[in-house]
């Protein structure tokens, strides 16, 4: 949030709005600032402004799980978003380790 406002008596408090988060994911992608920039998109998610599962019924049903939808992303935001979908599913469900090509399964 940002105070914006002369003096100091009549400051308001500006919300980030998607536009904002892109531009900073933008800045922060040019800049070669990957935490920072995933911190930043976390909380644009955490905030609802920013959605990155597709809301299509079908693309579900076809796929048999969640689809992610990048349309409307640039690619700092892009780029972010698969970031965080990796991180979160990295741990998956069995405590985190996925077999390798080849690894014997139980």
């Amino acid at each position: 949030r940002l105070a914006h406002g002369e003096g100091g008596n009549d400051a308001q408090l500006l919300e980030p709005d998607y536009i904002t988060y892109n531009a900073i994911l933008d800045a922060l992608d040019k800049g070669d600032q990957t935490d920072l920039a995933d911190m930043i998109y976390e909380d644009a998610v955490c905030n609802g402004l920013i959605q990155h599962w597709s809301d299509d019924d079908d693309d579900s049903v076809i796929m048999g799980t969640s689809v992610m939808d990048l349309h409307s992303f640039s690619v700092p935001m892009a780029k972010a978003a698969v970031r965080m979908v990796m991180r979160t599913t990295e741990l998956g469900p069995e405590g985190g380790h996925y077999p390798e090509p080849g690894d014997d399964q139980p």
